[in-house]
């Protein structure tokens, strides 16, 4: 049966209204996961390169708008001041290091001299038992008994001294290995220097493109 023209206008109604709730929830659930404005700015990570040592800059590497890859050289400071600084870091280090061999030396020294003391020492005390026992019975004088006194003084002087000249080269020597203090100072000037010397050499932090260059050589 054929549909009067009011049927008809109703359908295409309905269909309308249909096609509208279709775009319109369409252009909903587009709109949230790709928003659409006319009105978009697109902005790029800038990274600033600053040279991490002062010194004039020998060499620049790179040209504007040049593409450049992660850890690529950009630019070199003049590295010969900083080369420098790690050998006098060198040499100090070694010099410790012949510092902390010239004590050692010096305690093994310092422990043989206290041996002899302490065996003198211990002869002195001897004597001056058996002199203590003879001038009683009178057989040495009294200036016989006083010079052992006094030697066994002298002796026991001796010991204290070496002993305070051994403590003194102990603690100026400190631990061995890298417990050192004076090694692990001079260790760690050299790796400061050595890192120093790294950074003549300006690298890429990550890929990018050079704008905005404003450094020459010199």
């Amino acid at each position: 049966q054929p549909r009067t023209p009011d049927q008809q206008f109703a359908r295409y109604v309905k269909v309308a209204i249909a096609l509208f709730i279709l775009c319109f929830g369409y252009f909903i659930v587009a709109d949230l996961y790709m928003p659409m404005t006319p009105q978009a700015r697109v902005y790029h990570q800038i990274t600033q390169i600053t040279p991490q040592v002062n010194g004039d800059i020998v060499a620049v590497e790179v040209s504007n708008n040049e593409q450049v890859k992660r850890g690529q050289l950009l630019m070199r400071i003049n590295p010969r001041p900083y080369a420098l600084a790690v050998q006098q870091a060198e040499l100090n280090l070694a010099q410790v290091q012949l510092q902390n061999q010239q004590l050692d030396a010096d305690i093994s020294a310092l422990n043989a001299d206290l041996s002899a003391a302490k065996a003198k020492l211990n002869e002195q005390q001897r004597l001056h038992k058996r002199s203590t026992a003879l001038l009683a019975s009178q057989a040495i004088s009294e200036q016989q008994s006083d010079e052992i006194t006094a030697n066994l003084a002298t002796a026991k002087a001796q010991v204290s001294a070496v002993k305070a000249k051994l403590l003194a080269a102990k603690i100026k020597r400190g631990e061995h290995g890298d417990n050192n203090v004076a090694l692990q100072q001079a260790k760690n000037a050299l790796a400061q220097a050595q890192l120093n010397l790294s950074y003549t050499r300006v690298l890429a932090p990550h890929d990018g493109v050079i704008s905005n260059l404003q450094v020459t050589t010199g």
